[in-house]
């Protein structure tokens, strides 16, 4: 058994800590139903010195503090810091956080979704108190830290620090290439509104229509871990708007142009928000392509068309880090040494071979230096008997690898596309 190596892909390389960051510092704060003369304490809940403390002023109703990420994120946690004088006395004005929640939305004034719930008084001995998102993660901007308690005679917030741990979401379709499947001819133009990042812009599929598709090239693989539909205005108004029924609706992340790809979200029934935003993550937390499709997969009842006016996809682009890198060889053939650089020049029809007669070869690839290697690909021929083709597939799936690059070594996922000598995929 023989196997030509056409091209190995290093995916995704960075330098990037696996910490947790503070994506709040420094960033914008404002108050809700606050004393006047607290209002210049505000910034003292991001600036990172815990013995400044914002305060909402004690006479207040239901207050809260409200920090703007300049950008959706993907929120996964928060620590509160208390006054030191917290830890010591429960009676202190302001520092009893029973009935306190912690949202997150994508629009300023909309309630969004509740990260984090505290039930009951807290109080740590050193003064913080680090909380994970209920739901694991939770997506937006805003930041709310409300005190929804009516009873307590303690209704103040007096709180040094609010840290959000999460990542930027950056929108990787954002005036990418949109093309559309089963449209009406005349609504073709409306397809770049899809992606400008303007809200009352829309792209329609046309009314009279089957299976209408829309699909956007983000132009090389990407990791897309969600997704945000941003609806017209008329859809958060009436479930029966021509356009607005978005039940049996795909979306998927395919590597090829016409490949069906995997799902990333599946909606079933009817979904509408009020601010006339859904943000949806991907079922399998993230899948791996170039091109995003939504389809309108109902054929036996209207409405069949698709209105709408974002589709904003949520990822990471992904980077081939050996491109052009130095190749060796160890357990070669002699007389295949000089194909050892084809492995890595990003041309699939030239292939790396280790010859026929040798035993446990293996090909090496120097990346210049330390990266976190999050998946590779593999891009090869199989000259042999059809009957070969399960075992090897069984034996690629099984296979657990080592990447060493220098001093640094790490196991990483293997993603693998197989293809036959004719070029069919299988």
């Amino acid at each position: 058994m023989k196997f030509v190596l056409f091209m190995l892909v290093v995916a995704v390389g960075t330098r990037e800590s696996h910490g947790r960051k503070n994506v709040a510092v420094g960033k914008p704060v404002s108050g809700i139903r606050l004393q006047q003369d607290t209002q210049d304490t505000l910034p003292y809940l991001v600036d990172r010195i815990p013995n400044t403390c914002a305060d909402s002023g004690p006479l207040v109703t239901r207050p809260a503090f409200q920090i703007d990420l300049g950008g959706d994120h993907l929120v996964q946690g928060v620590k509160l810091v208390f006054p030191n004088d917290c830890t010591q006395t429960l009676s202190k004005t302001g520092c009893v956080y029973g009935n306190t929640v912690i949202r997150v939305s994508g629009e300023q004034n909309s309630k969004g979704e509740v990260c984090v719930r505290i039930q009951n008084d807290v109080f740590q001995s050193k003064g913080e108190l680090p909380l994970d998102c209920e739901a694991g993660a939770v997506i937006g901007r805003y930041i709310t830290l409300i005190k929804e308690d009516y009873t307590y005679s303690h209704r103040a917030i007096y709180l040094c620090e609010l840290e959000i741990y999460g990542q930027g979401r950056k929108n990787v379709a954002l005036n990418k290439k949109v093309t559309g499947v089963r449209l009406q001819q005349d609504t073709l133009h409306t397809l770049p509104y899809l992606v400008d990042d303007i809200p009352n812009t829309c792209a329609d599929s046309g009314p009279a229509m089957t299976r209408p598709a829309f699909q956007i090239d983000l132009g090389h693989d990407h990791l897309v871990q969600g997704v945000k539909l941003g609806f017209p205005n008329d859809c958060s108004q009436t479930v029966a708007h021509f356009g607005c029924g978005y039940h049996d609706t795909v979306i998927s992340v395919s590597v090829e142009q016409n490949s069906n790809g995997e799902v990333c979200v599946r909606i079933k029934d009817d979904v509408y928000e009020p601010k006339g935003e859904l943000t949806l993550e991907c079922k399998a937390g993230a899948v791996i392509g170039r091109y995003v499709t939504l389809t309108k997969e109902i054929e036996s009842s209207l409405p069949r068309a698709i209105h709408l006016c974002e589709l904003k996809v949520y990822g990471q682009g992904r980077q081939n880090i050996a491109l052009d890198k130095a190749v060796t060889g160890i357990g070669l053939e002699q007389g295949t040494l000089h194909t050892l650089p084809y492995l890595v020049d990003g041309i699939p029809n030239t292939c790396a071979d280790s010859g026929s007669k040798v035993t446990r070869p293996s090909f090496q690839i120097d990346l210049g230096r330390d990266h976190l290697v999050k998946g590779i690909k593999l891009v090869f021929q199989m000259i042999v008997h059809r009957l070969y083709r399960r075992l090897v597939v069984d034996i690629m799936k099984r296979l657990s690898v080592l990447v060493t690059s220098r001093t640094f070594m790490m196991k990483y996922v293997l993603e693998y596309r197989m293809t036959s000598s004719n070029q069919k995929e299988t």
